[in-house]
């Protein structure tokens, strides 16, 4: 597994920058559409924060480099690399929409992405 870009946690274990996959089977809605929730800059910063610091968009992580059921992470230690997670079955009640769908939403989720 090769990660362009790697975090390293104050243990000296690296962890691939991905911006979804610690949390990716969490979603929200925007316009109807279902988003994968994301981690913001502080997951990848090995430092203690300050109370009430938020790790990933919908706030379930509560430090740096943890994830949620059905999230994974690249973990690269003493040069090797490896996978880790914690798999849950899918359980989606949200319908999927794909497609044009998608497509005529997607301004609007970029733009959720970075101003939400």
């Amino acid at each position: 597994m090769i990660a362009n870009l790697w975090a390293q946690a104050a243990n000296g274990t690296e962890y691939a920058y991905e911006m979804s996959d610690p949390v990716e089977e969490d979603t929200f809605l925007v316009d109807g559409i279902e988003m994968s929730n994301f981690v913001h800059p502080a997951w990848f910063e090995p430092f203690k924060h300050p109370p009430g610091t938020k790790f990933d968009h919908l706030g379930r992580l509560t430090k740096p480099f943890s994830m949620t059921k059905g999230g994974y992470v690249i973990v690269r230690k003493g040069g090797k690399s490896r996978s880790s997670s914690v798999r849950r079955p899918r359980k989606s009640a949200l319908p999927r929409k794909t497609g044009a769908a998608i497509a005529a939403n997607t301004a609007n989720a970029m733009d959720c992405a970075f101003d939400c």
